[in-house]
């Protein structure tokens, strides 16, 4: 086996070379994460951040999947829930299904979590289902609204959502005018005590 010193060496050396070579960072990954004392040497995270992005790459994304999976039993905690990724990566292997399933379970258990209905609006809006993407911005934007904007996501909400309904073809509707007179009394309230 492989001394820790001598992983972090490769882990570096795979992980900054040009070009990158995704099959190298896995298997560096791997070996990394299989070590007994791994975790007393490096942050995990970054190395499961890697090898999960590598495997994603190769089109292994049940293996992406299991260390995500993996990350969350270690403790790894995002916001939004780091289930999420698994959602992306569900789509991203072309098993909407599941995702759509995952994701909901997440919104079930994190309502007010409006950075899940962010996560969610790119995921769907990256893999070309926009009428899904627009559903989550819709109730993501109207989430932020109703708590006052406090996790500062309604105007990345507003503009994507207002892109997303030109690209489908819709007017601005209620919801959209809500957002963006808000969106100036904010900006006119923040230039005010600026001055």
């Amino acid at each position: 086996m492989k001394t820790l010193e001598n992983l972090e060496k490769s882990f570096r050396e795979a992980t900054t070379a040009e070009p990158r070579d995704e099959e190298r960072i896995a298997v560096v990954c791997r070996e990394f994460l299989a070590h007994p004392d791994a975790a007393s040497w490096f942050h995990l995270p970054l190395v499961l951040e890697e090898f999960i992005n590598a495997c994603a790459s190769l089109g292994r994304y049940d293996d992406a999947i299991a260390a995500v999976k993996q990350a969350i039993a270690e403790g790894l905690e995002s916001q939004p829930d780091p289930r999420h990724l698994i959602s992306g990566l569900l789509l991203q292997a072309g098993r909407p299904e599941e995702a759509h399933a995952l994701y909901a379970a997440i919104r079930a258990d994190t309502p007010d979590d409006v950075w899940l209905y962010n996560a969610a609006a790119l995921d769907y809006l990256k893999f070309r289902d926009q009428a899904r993407g627009l559903a989550w911005l819709t109730d993501g934007l109207a989430l932020a609204l109703r708590t006052k904007d406090r996790d500062g996501l309604a105007e990345q909400l507003a503009e994507r959502r207002s892109e997303t309904r030109a690209a489908l073809g819709l007017p601005p509707d209620g919801l959209q005018r809500e957002a963006e007179r808000l969106l100036a009394r904010s900006r006119s309230g923040k230039a005010s005590r600026q001055r």
